[in-house]
C-alpha cells in the first residue's frame, strides 16, 4: 500500500487503517452502548473487540449490534473520505464512487481490525499480539512482542557487526586482497565504442534519465507531507496524486553507471551529502517527534493526518529542500550528462588486438603491496 497501511505498519503519508478503523469503530460502539444506557460501556466495548466470535465451521465472523452500528459509521467515514477531492487527501480524485467499493472496502479495514483485537483460541492475546495498540479496545503491545522487537534489533546490528569483524579477519573471504588495486578512469571521448557498446550506450542514457524522473517523483511525493493541497501552486494531486507518485518513485529501479573520475567523485559527495542532509534535517527529528506521539497519545494520532501535516512536521519537510536540491544537481545530473556524453561519442572503432583497452571505460590496475601488509 503506497498510501496509508494495515496492521499498524506505517507509511509516508496516509493513516495506518487498522489503527484508524479500531479507533473508530470502538468509539461509535461505545457511543452506542451509551445511549442504551450501559453504565459499563467502556468495558463492555472492550469485551466486544477481544471476543473472538469466527465460527471455523461455517466461515462466519459475527459482530454485536453495537460493533454493527461502528461497522456502519465506520463505512460512512470511508465513503467521504475515499470520495473527497485529492486536495485534502492526495489520494487520486474521487477515488471510491460506488457503494459497494467503499462497503467492501470498509469490510477489509474491519477484518484487519478484528485480527488485531479479537483473541487467538486459548490466548489472551490477538492475531497480531495487540499491534497496533488501541486502548478502547484493550489493546496493549505484549511483553513477548517487546522483547522479540528488541531481540531482533539486537540481532541486526550484532549480526552486521559480526559479518564485518569477519570479512575483515580472513582476507580470503573480504576485501583486503583488493586493497591495493587501484582503477583507473578514462574519459568517455578517450573510448572507442564497440559495436555493441554503442547500442548499449542508450539504454545508460534513457537509465539516467529515469533516475531523474524517480528523483523528481520522490521529491513530490515528500512534499506531500509539507502541503498536501498546494505544489508551488500548481495543484499536483489532480494529475499526479500522492499514491500514483509513490509508486513510480519506489519501483523505477535504475542499475549501475559507469563514468569519468571527477563526475564520479562529484556525484558521489553530492548523493551522501544530500542524503545525510535529508536525514538528519528531516528524517530522524520527524521519528523522533513521531515516536513521542505514538507514545504519549496513541499510534492512532502518531498516524492521523492531523499530526503528519501539523506546522512543525510541515516546516521539517520544508528543511529537506536543500538536501534534495543537491542530491539532484550534484548527484543524479552528472549522471544524465556522463551517460549523454557516451551517446553522443562518434570516434569508430578500430578492432585491434594491441589496444583492447581502449574500449573499455574503467581498468583494474594492480598496486604495490607494502611490505607490512603481506
Amino acid at each position: 500500500m503506497e498510501y496509508g497501511s494495515i496492521f499498524g505498519h506505517g507509511a509516508y503519508l496516509g493513516p495506518d487503517f487498522t489503527a484508524d478503523t479500531l479507533r473508530r469503530s470502538a468509539l461509535s460502539t461505545k457511543t452506542y452502548y451509551e445511549l442504551h444506557g450501559d453504565p459499563n460501556a467502556g468495558e463492555h466495548t472492550a469485551n466486544d473487540f477481544k471476543r473472538n466470535r469466527y465460527d471455523a465451521d461455517t466461515g462466519d465472523l459475527v459482530f454485536t449490534a453495537a460493533q454493527g452500528s461502528g461497522f456502519t459509521d465506520t463505512e460512512a467515514h470511508y465513503g467521504v473520505y475515499f470520495a473527497a477531492p485529492a486536495t485534502e487527501t492526495g489520494l487520486r480524485l474521487q477515488a471510491l464512487l460506488q457503494p459497494q467499493d467503499v462497503h467492501a472496502l470498509t469490510s477489509f479495514f474491519a477484518w484487519t481490525a478484528w485480527v488485531a483485537s479479537a483473541t487467538r483460541p486459548d490466548k489472551n492475546y490477538s492475531y497480531t499480539n495487540n499491534w497496533p495498540p488501541e486502548p478502547l479496545v484493550g489493546n496493549h503491545p505484549t511483553a513477548s512482542a517487546i522483547v522479540f522487537s528488541m531481540l531482533s534489533l539486537a540481532t541486526l546490528l550484532g549480526g552486521t557487526g559480526l559479518l564485518l569483524g569477519v570479512f575483515g579477519r580472513w582476507r580470503e573471504l573480504g576485501w583486503q586482497w583488493r586493497a591495493h588495486a587501484r582503477i583507473a578512469f578514462r574519459r568517455p571521448a578517450d573510448v572507442q565504442l564497440t559495436p555493441s557498446q554503442r547500442a548499449c550506450a542508450w539504454f545508460f542514457f534513457v537509465m539516467g534519465a529515469l533516475f531523474l524522473v524517480q528523483v523528481l517523483v520522490g521529491a513530490a511525493s515528500q512534499h506531500y507531507r509539507a502541503d498536501v493541497s498546494n505544489f508551488f501552486g500548481f495543484d499536483l494531486s489532480r494529475w499526479l496524486p500522492y499514491n500514483l507518485v509513490r509508486t513510480w518513485h519506489v519501483q523505477l529501479s535504475i542499475p549501475e553507471a559507469r563514468w569519468s573520475d571527477r563526475a564520479a567523485k562529484f556525484s558521489f559527495w553530492s548523493l551522501n551529502i544530500g542524503l545525510a542532509w535529508m536525514v538528519f534535517a528531516t528524517l530522524f527529528p520527524l521519528g523522533i517527534l513521531q515516536l513521542y506521539e505514538s507514545i504519549e497519545h496513541g499510534y492512532y494520532e502518531a498516524r492521523a493526518l492531523s499530526f503528519l501535516t501539523n506546522p512543525t512536521n510541515r516546516l521539517l519537510e520544508w528543511l529537506r529542500l536543500p538536501g534534495d536540491i543537491v542530491f539532484i544537481a550534484g548527484g543524479v545530473l552528472p549522471l544524465l550528462w556522463i551517460c549523454w556524453c557516451g551517446v553522443r561519442y562518434r570516434v569508430p572503432f578500430v578492432a585491434d588486438p594491441e589496444s583492447r583497452a581502449s574500449f573499455l571505460f574503467t581498468e583494474v590496475t594492480e598496486a604495490s603491496v607494502p611490505e607490512d601488509a603481506s
